[in-house]
């Protein structure tokens, strides 16, 4: 009996995920969100992978903003079906927000299909949301003529103010409340590595600045890079969690973004970037990830009470 069971099992999870398949490619984009096993896997996805168990609080905010793209916008209305689905129970999943007032991500639609464009933030997130971090500093830069050392795993820096050259560039990041420190730095050969994979790399985003990237598109790349470094422990995948990595797209080119036809350039309720901004990955908005210049020289931190406050 039990070697019956385990021949059928397979089997019976294969019919079910056609079954599932079935039903979402038969369904309206405009109504998968209507689906109670959308919202089911949504919020099974946002409780496994995310603190609070706040999956069905979320799931419903987040409707209403999905909702709202879909209808406004043509692509994403006649985008295939399951990459619908797949975009949204990733977002439970990865805890990423689409309201346009958390900066998170883009849901754009692309060849007709779904795909999500995650911005700094999001990639922010993802730690606190998994406990790695309890607060984040402003990424700084490092001028040619600045004193910059690392020692043990610190970093010491004292601008000099000397030159305007661009020579190194660091996040600090806080683990926990005994105040464990990490720090991960960046170079000029770094980014420049960078660049060479960007479909802009010669665009002003990277080259505006005297032959150097623009000071606020470099701190978004440090902030993304840092978040994604290797150091970080990958976990372990959760039990019963379903993601799709195919629907995260991290490189999208401005030519991409759909056309809009209102004054206020918007992408389905989420505010289009202008040409020069979006050259390359991320959006040129300093605002949109931490703090402003001035915040930054005091030494701004960001904090999971005031991503809360601020984004939620």
């Amino acid at each position: 009996m039990s070697n019956t069971q385990k021949t059928n099992a397979p089997i019976a999870g294969k019919q079910a995920a056609l079954g599932l398949m079935e039903i979402i490619k038969n369904t309206k984009p405009q109504e998968i969100l209507g689906l109670e096993l959308v919202k089911k896997r949504f919020i099974q996805n946002y409780n496994l992978c995310n603190s609070g168990n706040m999956g069905d609080v979320m799931y419903h905010r987040q409707q209403v903003f999905l909702r709202q793209m879909i209808a406004e916008d043509k692509g994403l209305a006649n985008a295939d079906p399951m990459s619908i689905y797949k975009a949204i129970v990733t977002l439970g999943a990865k805890g990423w927000s689409v309201d346009p007032q958390d900066k998170d991500v883009y849901m754009l639609a692309k060849g007709g299909k779904v795909v999500l464009w995650p911005q700094a933030q999001a990639h922010i997130r993802r730690l606190l949301n998994n406990k790695l971090i309890v607060y984040a500093d402003q990424p700084k830069l490092v001028m040619e003529g600045d004193f910059f050392e690392e020692e043990n795993g610190k970093v010491k820096h004292i601008a000099k103010r000397q030159s305007k050259k661009i020579i190194a560039g660091y996040i600090r990041f806080v683990l926990d409340d005994r105040g464990t420190e990490k720090y991960i730095v960046y170079d000029e050969s770094d980014w420049e590595s960078w660049r060479n994979e960007s479909q802009q790399k010669d665009g002003k985003n990277w080259r505006g600045n005297d032959g150097q990237p623009n000071p606020g598109f470099l701190r978004t790349k440090l902030i993304k890079h840092a978040a994604m470094d290797t150091s970080w422990p990958s976990g372990s995948t959760p039990v019963g969690m379903e993601t799709y990595n195919d629907v995260i797209d991290e490189e999208i080119a401005y030519e991409e973004l759909p056309k809009t036809e209102t004054k206020a350039e918007t992408i389905a309720g989420q505010v289009k970037p202008t040409k020069q901004e979006a050259e390359t990955i991320e959006v040129v908005d300093e605002e949109m990830n931490f703090a402003d210049d001035k915040q930054a020289e005091e030494g701004t931190t960001i904090t999971d009470e005031q991503i809360d406050m601020e984004f939620n």
